[in-house]
């Protein structure tokens, strides 16, 4: 087994695409860097509470993007990558209608959490960023699903980059706040939203053509939907408990916390990404055993790439902190509460990895029985583990990944074992 997945691995790098994978990845560091940026620059200049509020109604526009949106962006991806410049136009124009459709309940989901955190003064603030967010977020897919990285990189890094610039411009100036935080996410995604409509270029024929791909577009996105949805819900769950057990600063740490862990996000997300399309070229030309070695050989090159970082934020953890934060900062003296979050972080890329590569197998319902699994695990275990604090917090989550994965893996095996390695057909998606 040790000498077959070893060969997949080689045959994987072989024969990766290098000058898509290259834009791609640098896309997706555009889009990282400035989220870092972003966080590290705001947990460093906001008061400890002001940063748990933000990452709190951070985290709810998060999911709302993650979740919602992927009812529109997922069948955009899928449907988009197979057709003419002027069909992913047209598909790029109907998915800005179904968006419009989603407003008002993300307004109302916006509204009751800026209402339970006593921030009202907040919501137009807050929802002026997913809206804007959202229709770049779409925008951006039209482009990659014609593999045009190299054009939504521009647009990506005024919007994430650009808003890293002008929160760190804000907080020279000593003007960064709640309000103007969420503001700088609202304009720059504006101004992306604008350059990524010169370069999609939409076309819709209105409520017409939306009508026509609705039934389409929700049959491809809902099993996706609702499995960020999941997986999202149970991200948030444990950060929200904390700010409303503990207060928003205890929040803020958490989020402190998970900040330098997604510097690697790029290259993470990049091989979750091939994880689907070779899983289902594997299956259909050599079975489902080589299609679950090639998977399993993406989700170990991710790992070993991991590997060096992790050992350093294991080894020294107050100093990274502190060279992020400050030495005097709340968050240098969480060394324990970062390493046991190093941990779980690390099975959260297997489980996630995991449910792409079923999703490559043609198997996303299994995908979503794994998240529900984790989803029972935050209820039974992690209303539980919550009530010490952070500690438990970053514990819950690591259990939760653990359920997660080990559902998605159980699942990988039987199905290779049942098969025998003999080609099977890829169910395509209705």
């Amino acid at each position: 087994m040790d000498r077959l997945l070893g060969e997949s691995m080689k045959r994987l790098i072989k024969g990766l695409e290098i000058k898509a994978g290259f834009w791609a990845l640098f896309d997706q560091g555009a889009v990282s860097l400035g989220n870092f940026l972003t966080q590290m620059l705001l947990a460093r200049n906001l008061s400890w509470s002001d940063y748990g509020v933000f990452a709190l109604i951070y985290g709810v526009l998060f999911v709302l993007i993650g979740a919602l949106g992927t009812v529109v962006t997922y069948p955009l991806s899928v449907k988009g990558a197979s057709a003419e410049p002027r069909g992913v136009s047209r598909l790029t124009g109907v998915s800005l209608w179904f968006n419009a459709g989603l407003i008002v309940p993300e307004a109302l989901i916006v509204l009751c959490a800026v209402a339970v955190l006593h921030q009202m003064h907040l919501f137009l603030y807050a929802f002026g960023a997913l809206f804007f967010w959202q229709f770049q977020e779409t925008l951006r897919r039209g482009l990659m699903a014609r593999l045009g990285h190299h054009e939504a990189i521009w647009g990506d890094g005024l919007s994430y980059l650009g808003q890293a610039l002008a929160i760190a411009v804000l907080a020279r100036l000593h003007s960064l706040s709640l309000e103007t935080a969420f503001l700088s996410i609202a304009i720059t995604s504006a101004f992306a939203v604008a350059l990524q409509v010169l370069q999609v270029k939409p076309v819709s024929g209105g409520l017409a053509d939306a009508r026509a791909l609705a039934g389409d577009f929700f049959r491809l996105g809902s099993w996706a939907s609702a499995t960020n949805l999941a997986n999202g819900t149970t991200q948030q769950a444990f950060p929200w408990a904390l700010g409303l057990l503990f207060g928003t600063a205890e929040a803020g740490s958490l989020q402190a916390l998970v900040n330098p862990l997604k510097i690697f996000n790029p290259v993470l997300i990049s091989i979750q990404n091939l994880i689907v399309p070779a899983a289902a070229k594997a299956q259909r030309e050599q079975g489902i055993r080589a299609a679950a070695q090639n998977g399993l050989a993406y989700i170990a090159l991710g790992s070993l790439l991991l590997l060096p970082y992790f050992v350093v934020l294991l080894i020294w953890p107050q100093f990274l902190l502190g060279i992020l934060y400050g030495f005097q900062s709340p968050y240098s003296h969480l060394e324990l509460e970062l390493r046991i979050c190093v941990v779980a972080y690390a099975i959260g890329y297997w489980a996630d990895a995991a449910c792409s590569l079923l999703n490559g197998l043609g198997s996303p319902r299994a995908g979503f029985l794994a998240q529900l699994g984790a989803v029972g695990a935050a209820v039974i275990i992690g209303g539980v583990l919550i009530r010490t604090g952070l500690v438990g917090a970053i514990l819950s989550l690591g259990i939760c990944a653990a359920v997660k994965a080990g559902i998605a893996l159980y699942v990988i095996w039987a199905g290779n074992r049942s098969q025998g390695g003999t080609a099977v057909p890829v169910r395509a998606v209705p």
